[in-house]
């Protein structure tokens, strides 16, 4: 399915790319204005190779690699691989085809494309090689949100291919019952701009994308206003907006028709009856209006217990081309029975106006620099539990980071710098750390 348009945009980008020559750099590459779910695929890609190569070296080596200098220079090995690394026309051709395969399939049917990727291999992973595979993905980046928290509470050793299923499950089940027409309509935003790369219209989309996205969300009643749609009129592409209408608009059956007829009729009648005959209801037979059904539609998994929740506040849901962002503030928890994790947004806010350490935030020159998204205690962590602590690597560090241009730019010396100091990306401190940046380069 949709093998024209995965042909089109992977034409549509190599069309861009010959004319650079027959080799190119990543950097090279990111000057060439292609699509940055594209982008993102083949950096990912890259990263994953050097955090191989690396962790052969550290098991295999009979010297000792650890610790905060060397680190230092492992992470700039890894970013001067990605400036200098050759890559050539077939390896080029190669990566555009897989990453525009990787994007259909996985905007379309995240959950199934995420699992099949993460799991193409092996039936279990380590949190390290989970956060480099889950970058992978441009797109629904609330979904490594969650997981990332996730994991970062659990603190597994692995991560089974049942659990991440049961996961993925348990984690729609809680959002689309709170953000059911949120999460489609980004959905429908994500497709329209992925689908249309190199399109003179940007608004439409094949029906065929919206209905196995309904498909796997079992989100069945839409996706039956869909295909009711598609019979009476089928097109090669639908406007977005066209789309909304169809799925959205409830049409009465014949027998709700008739119901809604007798009802109408029933209630002239009761009506005339008022005039002459009232009826006093005991207040002892009067519906309880607070009454609180609560039942548990999960399957049982042996790994996930029925007890605990995952944190979903403060999330969002983001379309980052699209500007669609959706905040998960209800309250819907995941947690478990010990501590919990929120990522706050609010408290990282608040605590921007708390005095910063001397000397480490001497350097500010802004009111939306980086430190302004941490308080002083959440520095004092990431720099005793990240960079050993070592506050002029960690100074040096945010000053790199703040100086990048693009917020992939700085992610890649993040990974870098978890994979030198050897810290899951999933940790509690790195999350704060990750979240802070991404605040910077989106207010910023």
């Amino acid at each position: 399915m949709f093998e024209k348009e995965i042909k089109f945009i992977s034409d549509f980008c190599l069309n861009k790319i010959s004319k650079a020559g027959s080799f190119l750099t990543f950097e090279k590459l990111k000057g060439i204005e292609i699509h940055p779910a594209i982008l993102k695929y083949i950096s990912a890609g890259m990263d994953f190779q050097i955090f191989k190569d690396r962790q052969v070296l550290l098991q295999k080596s009979a010297f000792d690699y650890s610790g905060s200098e060397i680190s230092k220079y492992f992470r700039m090995i890894a970013l001067e691989i990605k400036k200098s690394k050759r890559i050539s026309e077939n390896e080029i051709n190669d990566l555009i085809s897989q990453a525009v395969t990787f994007n259909f399939n996985y905007i379309t049917r995240p959950n199934e494309t995420i699992v099949d990727f993460i799991f193409k291999e092996s039936d279990s992973l380590s949190p390290e090689e989970m956060a480099m595979i889950l970058d992978y993905p441009y797109y629904y980046n609330y979904l490594r949100q969650i997981l990332s928290s996730y994991m970062g509470k659990k603190q597994l050793l692995t991560l089974e291919k049942k659990e991440l299923e049961f996961l993925l499950n348990k984690i729609d089940s809680e959002l689309f019952s709170v953000k059911l027409n949120e999460l489609i309509d980004n959905a429908l935003e994500t497709m329209a701009d992925f689908f249309n790369i190199g399109a003179v219209l940007r608004s439409q989309i094949p029906p065929q994308a919206i209905d196995l996205y309904l498909k796997e969300k079992n989100l069945n009643d839409h996706l039956s206003r869909l295909q009711n749609a598609l019979a009476q009129s089928p097109k090669i592409k639908y406007e977005i907006d066209e789309i909304k209408k169809i799925i959205y608009t409830v049409v009465p059956t014949e027998e709700q028709k008739t119901a809604a007829s007798e009802s109408e009729l029933t209630s002239t009648e009761d009506e005339s009856l008022k005039e002459t005959k009232t009826v006093d209801v005991s207040e002892d037979l009067k519906p309880g209006i607070n009454t609180i059904v609560k039942e548990n539609l999960l399957p049982d998994s042996p790994t996930i217990s029925e007890t605990e929740e995952i944190e979903l506040d403060d999330f969002e849901i983001t379309n980052p081309n699209a500007n669609e962002t959706i905040n998960l503030s209800d309250e819907i928890k995941i947690e478990e029975d010990t501590e919990t994790f929120p990522l706050n947004v609010e408290e990282l806010q608040e605590s921007s106006q708390e005095k910063s350490i001397d000397e480490i935030t001497s350097h500010k020159k802004s009111d939306k620099d980086i430190l302004s998204f941490l308080s002083n205690r959440e520095i004092e962590k990431i720099i005793g539990s990240i960079f050993n602590e070592d506050k002029e690597d960690f100074a040096t560090t945010i000053e790199t980071i703040s100086e990048c241009k693009t917020y992939e730019k700085a992610t890649e010396i993040l990974k870098s710098l978890y994979t030198t100091y050897n810290v899951n990306p999933y940790s509690r401190d790195a999350i704060l750390l990750t979240n802070a940046v991404a605040k910077y380069f989106t207010i910023a």
